[in-house]
């Protein structure tokens, strides 16, 4: 099925006089329509920030004007990280990349990396609820995409695993939200979660960005070990 077109203003602001304008951008850019959708705008900005740049065309980078900053958001550990970063080497004018921890790797293997770069959380979205009827719904929460490491954790949760391996029945009301929710649904969610779980793609640390988002909702976290701490929000 082909993505269809998709390039509106969702929000337009002054920031020290210059005018800033943020798009959402839905779609697959190699899909032509999409990718002339793109192309029509291509001299209209002085900056174009990419996050997962390492996915986009070459051919459609090149004809944008402007500089291009590029925002890796990925584990390097995963397996199928360090050819992806490849990918996007040498294209983008800036590279910053989501977890300081990562950065001794990138330059171990001589690739322009400018630096790191947190996620900012938008706190007029992501806070407490003050509906009391849409909080404490679920015992046990994970937002995330699944995988084998976080699946073997889920076990625990559920009455499969009770049914199968042990004779007690754990009754915890437990939700896993694997994709599909963004914005105010999302932080709906959070809001509805006595006990959020941050487990890790799989087993090596990192900082996601998941942590700052559920703790600006005031949420209870139980985490694995993070790869550093001192960036999380207060």
């Amino acid at each position: 099925m082909e993505s269809e077109a998709s390039f509106e203003p969702c929000e337009f602001y002054l920031k020290n006089n210059e005018a800033v304008v943020k798009f959402n951008l839905a779609g697959d850019f190699h899909n032509s329509e999409f990718a002339n959708s793109l192309l029509d705008h291509k001299d209209e900005f002085d900056y174009w920030v990419f996050l997962r740049g390492e996915f986009y065309p070459d051919k459609l980078l090149k004809q944008l004007s402007g500089k291009k900053i590029w925002i890796s958001t990925e584990p390097i550990e995963r397996g199928d990280v360090p050819f992806a970063m490849k990918q996007g080497r040498n294209r983008f004018d800036y590279h910053f990349h989501y977890d300081k921890t990562h950065l001794d790797w990138f330059k171990s293997r001589r690739f322009n990396i400018d630096g790191e770069f947190q996620l900012p959380v938008n706190l007029d979205m992501f806070k407490p609820s003050s509906y009391t009827d849409e909080c404490d719904k679920w015992d046990v929460m994970f937002i995330g995409r699944s995988t084998d490491s976080r699946e073997r954790h889920f076990d625990l949760m559920t009455s499969k695993r009770a049914q199968w391996l042990i004779p007690v029945e754990h009754k915890f009301n437990f939700l896993h939200v694997a994709h599909g929710l963004i914005g105010e649904s999302l932080v709906s969610t959070i809001n509805a979660g006595k006990i959020h779980l941050n487990i890790h793609i799989d087993y090596y640390p990192q900082l996601q960005h998941r942590m700052q988002n559920l703790l600006a909702c005031n949420s209870f976290v139980l985490s694995e070990p993070l790869s550093h701490e001192d960036e999380l929000c207060s």
